[in-house]
């Protein structure tokens, strides 16, 4: 039975994705066909990517799809170590695990790629460069998730109070400097007046999961 997400406007979408990648595969693995005919979603829905964002989208062809499917949690056989790091939105994440990174560690963190992309500041969702951060974090992720760094150990910081159900983790450290200091943060930033609500909404969703956390599998030290 075909899924619903797949009526209304996913053909259009879908479309739109081939037209936008030239109908060339965008994964190009071992047994690639390189002209694309389907659509790959980068960040998996199950584990919390967008369905219709067609930042998280991208042209494949039959042979890559279907490997990057069976391959998508290789991380869990890797030696890379990774680790969560979350906060509400505005509190200092990057700084959190550059007190705590190695040399050589993979960081993946919003503000990082935005700066590195040219931002200035604060970026709104409405804002161009978003999509192209949203790109190339997930575009990171992917790679993370499918074992394809070297790195002994990466970082993946998130604001979405719901982050240990989206993201490969095998240990998390919450950053929370408290909501009034959160607020206060924001406001010298000069972000958005919603991001007020994004603060609330994180507190009041993160209170009842916090103490249920668990590693998405056991770390061997070898």
């Amino acid at each position: 039975m075909a899924k619903p997400q797949y009526d209304g406007p996913w053909r259009r979408i879908r479309l739109r994705v081939l037209e936008r990648d030239g109908y060339r595969c965008q994964i190009v693995g071992p047994k690639c066909r390189h002209n694309a005919d389907q659509v790959d979603h980068i960040i998996a829905i199950e584990n919390g990517g967008s369905w219709w964002d067609e930042s998280n989208l991208r042209a494949s062809c039959g042979p890559c799809n279907n490997g990057r499917a069976k391959g998508a949690e290789r991380w869990r056989r890797t030696k890379t170590r990774i680790t969560l790091v979350l906060g509400p939105p505005g509190s200092d994440l990057a700084e959190h695990v550059a007190a705590r990174r190695g040399e050589h560690d993979l960081v993946i963190d919003y503000d990082l790629i935005a700066r590195s992309l040219g931002a200035d500041g604060p970026l709104d969702v409405g804002d161009p460069l978003h999509r192209a951060v949203m790109a190339a974090r997930n575009a990171l992720i992917g790679s993370l998730k499918r074992g394809e760094t070297t790195a002994s150990r990466a970082w993946i910081t998130s604001t979405n109070p719901k982050a240990e159900s989206m993201f490969p983790w095998h240990s998390v450290e919450l950053v929370d400097p408290g909501r009034e200091v959160v607020l206060q943060a924001n406001l010298e930033a000069c972000r958005p007046a919603r991001w007020a609500t994004l603060v609330d909404e994180w507190y009041s969703t993160r209170q009842p999961t916090t103490s249920q956390a668990s590693p998405s599998r056991e770390w061997w030290a070898d």
